[in-house]
């Protein structure tokens, strides 16, 4: 997906920035790896690196926290090629200690690195892509922007800073097909955290993350990775494993497996119902139907044990979502079973007959839209090898995934409705 795209980037000689250097290499780039000071240790894995993967990756070296050296850098840079598509802003240092005893110059050394420094190399760069008409321009913020932990004020402002500053540069720079992103990480495991900060606070730090360890600077360069290709052999029970860290999943009851689903559900599904479904239909004056979350009725709704919340719980059905066969018969669910302590309590108030009235679930006919009616509009989108989407996307795995759809052989509908929407949403961004 990379191959033939030439990618600069900061602070590549250790942490996120080089694991960022390895997964570009992997992915077929050319690389411009900028680090502070020559190192020969550093020089020989570059070019193991570029042996290894046949990419060529050309070290350049100066200090960010120099004006002077910057501009010589940019100048180096400009001679080495003036066709840079993508630009990784990830250089920085960190800071743990109290304002009241932080100089103001050390504040200003932290935003110079961590922020200024970025600006005046992305300001300078981005001609290129603005006269090339494309590129992408990558700045690795930090949680610490959004945590805002004590002592740590000029790094998590810096942070934040970059952040504001990547938001109102992909608006400016959308209209010249530049994308400019932010990644924000938590605390990973790089020379920085165990040289700057604390055991302490690494330990207090850990105990507010889900997996309780650092993040690996792998585990950030992997979202710098076509997804495609990590996506083919992953099975759903695989995931369902990882988010039930340290849970026997051989259920020998109903109950047991129920509420493990309630559990992984409340992990991953009930995150982008709160924060994606519900802001973006509150934004345009919609009504969109999202769980009630009155924090009350949810902590007794947490403690009512299955058998209070669904009847039969002795029958199971296997339905599939995505088949094409039967839909009606079989996808459209007539059943009485939930809510059971709900239409229990409602029977003495409503008339007769609604309490146990049968649940109907239904949803829009977009498989038989996408094979019938809407199919030349399908393809005159997604058929496009011109489509903003095929710049983060492989073309090819994407078409083969639509033509199962439209020949009937494996419903797509949920993939293309989201190809479909996050190509209108990258439209709209360029506008």
């Amino acid at each position: 997906m990379l191959k033939n795209k030439l990618a600069l980037i900061t602070g590549a000689n250790r942490g996120i920035g080089l694991s960022i250097l390895k997964k570009f290499s992997e992915n077929g780039a050319d690389i411009i790896a900028c680090a502070r000071s020559k190192n020969d240790e550093f020089e020989k894995l570059i070019f193991d690196i570029s042996q290894k993967y046949k990419n060529k990756i050309t070290p350049v070296y100066f200090d960010l926290s120099r004006e002077k050296e910057i501009k010589d850098g940019i100048e180096k840079i400009n001679t080495i090629s003036d066709k840079i598509e993508i630009i990784v802003n990830n250089a920085g240092v960190n800071q743990v200690s109290l304002f009241q005893m932080t100089p103001i110059e050390k504040m200003k050394e932290i935003f110079d690195i961590n922020f200024f420094s970025h600006l005046q190399l992305t300001q300078k760069l981005m001609k290129i892509m603005i006269k090339n008409k494309k590129g992408s321009i990558i700045n690795i913020s930090s949680n610490a922007a959004v945590e805002c932990d004590v002592g740590r004020s000029g790094y998590a402002a810096s942070k934040a800073a970059l952040i504001a500053f990547t938001k109102v540069l992909s608006k400016e720079l959308g209209s010249f097909n530049i994308r400019v992103n932010a990644v924000a990480p938590g605390l990973t495991n790089t020379s920085m955290m165990g040289k700057d900060i604390s055991k302490k606070i690494i330990d207090e730090a850990i105990k507010k993350v889900a997996l309780k360890r650092p993040a690996e600077p792998e585990e950030i360069s992997d979202l710098f990775s076509p997804s495609m290709n990590n996506l083919v052999d992953v099975s759903m029970q695989k995931v369902f494993n990882n988010v039930l860290l340290g849970v026997d999943n051989s259920f020998s009851k109903s109950e047991d497996c129920i509420n493990a689903c309630f559990y992984f559900e409340s992990k991953t599904f009930l995150h982008g119902l709160l924060m994606v479904e519900d802001k973006l239909s509150m934004a345009h004056s919609l009504e969109s139907r999202v769980p009630f979350l009155d924090n009350d009725l949810v902590d007794f709704a947490m403690q009512c044990p299955v058998k209070l919340k669904l009847g039969n719980l002795n029958e199971s059905s296997l339905i599939d979502e995505n088949g094409f066969v039967g839909k009606t018969s079989g996808e459209f669910q007539k059943t009485n079973a939930g809510k059971k302590i709900l239409r229990e309590a409602m029977e003495e108030i409503l008339p007769k007959g609604f309490a146990d009235a049968n649940k109907q679930g239904f949803s829009a006919p977009d498989a038989s839209w996408f094979r019938g009616e809407s199919v030349e509009y399908l393809r005159s989108v997604l058929s496009d090898e011109k489509a903003a989407i095929y710049n983060l996307l492989d073309y090819k795995t994407a078409q083969k995934f639509i033509d199962q759809h439209v020949k009937g052989k494996k419903n797509r509908r949920l993939l293309i409705w989201s190809l479909l929407s996050f190509e209108q949403w990258l439209q709209n961004e360029m506008v």
